[in-house]
């Protein structure tokens, strides 16, 4: 304020009063200070996510690719917590509506976003239904993706799609008789 600072500069102003004025000062330097690096650090880090995900901005979801907080904490030289904060309370305008950034910079499923991970595997269910979890987990090895069969049949689950083991079978029937026989 210009009343402060022409009270501080005032050689009229006790020694006590220009004192509490000099650190009041201070500490809005300061604060004026880190306001002006968080928005210097919000401002690379948009940049940055800008930069790695310019596919997605201009194609869509499909093109959205892995981005790990570690990565962006390096390339920017903080910490990745302090990346965490930023990403878990920012957003920003897109073609796509507004965004969290946390969004941004999904996790990565063998080089690729959770939900191209689940349509890679819904790709291999879909080609080879007669194929075992088991024999499919054996395939994905070649693609360097190891999984689990277990993962693999939670995937089958969550996509709603028949097990080999049933395919060409009433599943129904096969149902009831594992109930009859457990009697």
């Amino acid at each position: 304020s210009a009343h402060y600072l022409n009270l501080l500069n005032d050689p009229k102003t006790d020694a006590k009063t220009k004192t509490f004025l000099k650190e009041k000062l201070e500490r809005a330097k300061e604060l004026e200070a880190n306001i002006e690096n968080r928005y210097k650090t919000l401002q690379k880090l948009m940049e940055y996510i800008a930069k790695k995900q310019t596919l997605y901005f201009q194609k869509g979801d499909k093109f959205l690719v892995p981005l790990l907080q570690k990565e962006v904490a390096e390339h920017l030289d903080i910490t990745p917590s302090t990346v965490s904060r930023l990403l878990n309370s920012k957003y920003c305008r897109s073609p796509f509506g507004t965004l969290s950034l946390k969004i941004l910079c999904p996790r990565s499923y063998f080089g690729k976003t959770k939900e191209q991970f689940i349509d890679l595997i819904k790709h291999f269910l879909t080609t080879y239904p007669t194929l075992s979890d088991n024999k499919i987990s054996t395939l994905l090895k070649e693609y360097n993706i190891t999984i689990a069969r277990r993962t693999v049949a939670k995937y089958r689950l969550e996509l709603g799609l028949k097990s080999s083991y049933f395919s060409g079978r009433n599943q129904d029937n096969t149902e009831n008789n594992l109930d009859q026989n457990s009697l």
